[in-house]
């Protein structure tokens, strides 16, 4: 099995932000282009979304259908990387980024939260990563969602990748040899 490269449509949104994202409860938040006060990391657009006074949680989700013709091998993992920037306060919180994985046999969905907190605002983008441990090889899709709660300032965030990491050490391969001994 090798590693696999799954296609995020609109990865970077350079073009609307349209099927298959889908924007929840977003009142200003959207993608935005060639504004030097909120720059894109990749190309000419990132997406934004805006602190709201109110306290509600805008949401922008997107689920990745994957090739069912793969033997996806259990617990191997499925990682996510993104690139973000907090600007317009000294610190935001209240964003968190969702990794879920859903399967075709039943398996109840292995999700994963990633909570960006306390982010200070920053001059140049940060990139993180996140992962899901697979819990059946009968993958289906990954759901992307990043939910966003502050009541203040912006979070941009640009340039995904989605990748199933075949040979990755996982849960499964028991454990680490201890090191040699000095010498």
């Amino acid at each position: 099995m090798t590693d696999i490269r799954f296609d995020i449509v609109n990865n970077g949104f350079e073009i609307p932000v349209v099927a298959p994202w889908k924007i929840k409860n977003g009142t200003a938040d959207d993608r935005i282009c060639s504004n030097p006060s909120y720059p894109s990391y990749a190309g000419v657009c990132a997406f934004r979304f805006v602190g709201d006074p109110t306290g509600t949680t805008a949401k922008l989700v997107q689920v990745i259908p994957v090739s069912t013709a793969v033997q996806y091998r259990k617990n191997a993992a499925v990682m996510f990387y993104w690139k973000h920037r907090a600007l317009d306060e000294p610190e935001i919180d209240g964003t968190k980024v969702i990794l879920t994985a859903l399967y075709s046999d039943g398996t109840l969905p292995t999700k994963r939260t990633f909570r960006l907190d306390n982010v200070a605002s920053q001059a140049s983008y940060t990139e993180d990563q996140t992962f899901v441990y697979l819990a059946s090889s009968k993958l289906s899709s990954i759901k992307i969602e990043f939910r966003f709660n502050s009541a203040v300032g912006s979070m941009l965030f640009d340039d995904f990748e989605l990748a199933y990491n075949a040979t990755a050490n996982t849960r499964d391969a028991g454990v680490l040899p201890l090191p040699a001994a000095a010498k």
